[in-house]
């Protein structure tokens, strides 16, 4: 069975389909390794790693592999079952899609020459036989629990719904099914898509959960992706591209960007991306319980911007009202609002290690 399938018909509702592939997960693993909490979760699952000099370099190099490659490997990984097949179509599709896409021309020639040497080969070949026997096979049990997992008709319209709001809102139309896969390790959720917008992927460990419980988590990494490819995506980084006080915060207090990033122009961008994201999560997990989640993300300035906003896109969402300049300017006053009472947390420098570490962040 294929893993995704384009929706031909934009009337059907959409479906969530779920998989549990391995060559998605391994690819996740291969490229995200070393990056903070990943990495913490890979070595608790299994301690070779953590003893494996020459496997933990591998995987430092595969952090600098050129985008395009990280680009092709993980829009196709759901086609395959085995490395070698996934390079033998990567080097065939070669990089035309990625200069089509807008990929700068000394990327794609990064790329190019990474596909014709045997250095990305070897590593591939290095890294998937102990991911498999340590994490895809130790973990049978956890990976069939997922795969053998339902949603009912209430379930799925819950998320038709969430989805068409998050569609209508930033003026994206939905034609593909979202895919979820399960990841045998305990870490954060991941999205990987296809340039050529073809399909979604989005994956996460399920725990002792159920599926049904981590839909508004599979909605939250769709408007991540939805928003990726939207048209107001530009009016939003044109808006918020301006310095102004909420850049000083984040010059100031570094600690509290949603991602890393040197600059605090692009900390004010992230933090509108991930506020929308848990605001619409926020919304399934309320239709889908009719409880509101008291927490709605660990970082401190996202939890307080997404609860400011929740209300605001609540109103726009039953005013049929799409993401415009009226929204973003609500959302500069809510953000500056949040700033000035973390401020007033932070005001104590001794207290801000801790106010990080009680949020699960380290400083």
């Amino acid at each position: 069975m294929d893993l995704l399938k384009t929706l031909k018909d934009k009337k059907k509702p959409l479906s969530v389909h779920i998989a549990a592939n391995e060559m998605v997960s391994f690819i996740h693993f291969f490229l995200t390794y070393g990056e903070g909490k990943n990495t913490e979760a890979y070595d608790a699952t299994c301690p070779e790693f953590k003893e494996d000099k020459n496997l933990r370099n591998t995987l430092t190099e595969a952090k600098k592999l050129p985008i395009g490659i990280k680009i092709l490997l993980s829009e196709s990984a759901h086609k395959y079952t085995n490395p070698s097949e996934l390079l033998d179509f990567i080097k065939k599709q070669g990089t035309d899609h990625l200069k089509a896409a807008g990929c700068p021309d000394e990327e794609i020639k990064e790329t190019s020459e990474c596909l014709n040497s045997s250095k990305l080969p070897k590593m591939l070949e290095t890294t998937y036989p102990l991911y498999h026997e340590h994490f895809w096979e130790k973990n049978k049990t956890e990976i069939e629990r997922f795969s053998n997992s339902e949603l009912n008709s209430e379930q799925l319209n819950i998320f038709n719904s969430c989805v068409n709001q998050i569609s209508s809102f930033l003026k994206t139309p939905v034609e593909k099914t979202p895919s979820v896969f399960s990841d045998p390790v305990p870490r954060n959720a991941s999205r990987s898509s296809s340039r050529k917008k073809d399909y979604i992927c989005l994956g996460f460990y399920l725990g002792k959960d159920t599926l049904s419980e981590r839909l508004p988590t599979l909605t939250h990494e769709l408007f991540h992706e939805l928003y990726a490819y939207s048209s107001s995506r530009a009016t939003v980084e044109e808006s918020l591209g301006q310095r102004d006080a909420l850049c000083d915060f984040f010059e100031k207090f570094p600690q509290e960007k949603a991602y890393k990033t040197n600059s605090p122009e692009r900390a004010v961008k992230n933090l509108f991306n991930e506020t929308m994201a848990c605001a619409f999560q926020a919304l399934h997990q309320e239709k889908q319980t009719g409880i509101h989640s008291p927490k709605l993300y660990d970082n401190p300035m996202v939890h307080s911007c997404a609860s400011k906003m929740l209300p605001v896109l609540k109103e726009y969402l039953s005013d049929k009202k799409t993401l415009d300049l009226e929204f973003i300017n609500s959302f500069k006053t809510k953000a500056l609002e949040a700033c000035n009472e973390r401020k007033q947390e932070l005001k104590n420098p001794s207290d801000i290690n801790a106010n990080l570490k009680s949020n699960g962040r380290q400083p």
